[in-house]
């Protein structure tokens, strides 16, 4: 019931800390974040119950946490390229909330890369809208304070 309610957490407060400004938008990104880590440590947690059956779950766990961590980190370090890594990183994380949904409702496996290929042009959006900002590189690193938790 945890599993769901965090994954729950994440699917409605994704597209909330993409669309939304200002305030809202880092409290979505912030609760997006905390959706996605409870959703992995769960996962892991669920795998260890039927670890003959589920282990590959903590691979998938693993790598979901692993692509939020590395947009994050992206988008406050602001190297060059920042920009492309943040948006497929943390659309990674969101393709992999959505799989997760559709593979528990619906149980087929082409359902494994379907929201892969529809995920590419909201992704696309994204990376042209962040460098649209005008904060490349140039702009220096982000705080760890001002975005620590946020998507």
């Amino acid at each position: 019931m945890v599993h769901v309610a965090l994954g729950a957490l994440g699917l409605s407060c994704g597209p909330l800390a993409v669309l939304a400004a200002g305030r809202l938008s880092a409290i979505a990104g912030r609760a997006y974040c905390a959706g996605v880590a409870g959703v992995a440590a769960t996962a892991c947690l669920l795998a260890t119950y039927a670890w003959g059956e589920l282990w590959w779950l903590v691979l998938v766990a693993v790598a979901t946490q692993g692509s939020l961590l590395l947009g994050l980190e992206a988008r406050r370090r602001r190297d060059p390229g920042w920009e492309a890594v943040c948006a497929h990183a943390l659309g990674g994380s969101y393709v992999a909330l959505v799989t997760g949904l559709l593979i528990a409702s619906v149980g087929a496996p082409v359902l494994w890369v379907v929201p892969a290929i529809l995920a590419q042009w909201p992704i696309a959006v994204a990376k042209r809208r962040l460098s649209a900002q005008g904060v490349g590189s140039s702009a220096g690193p982000v705080p760890r304070s001002s975005t620590s938790g946020g998507a």
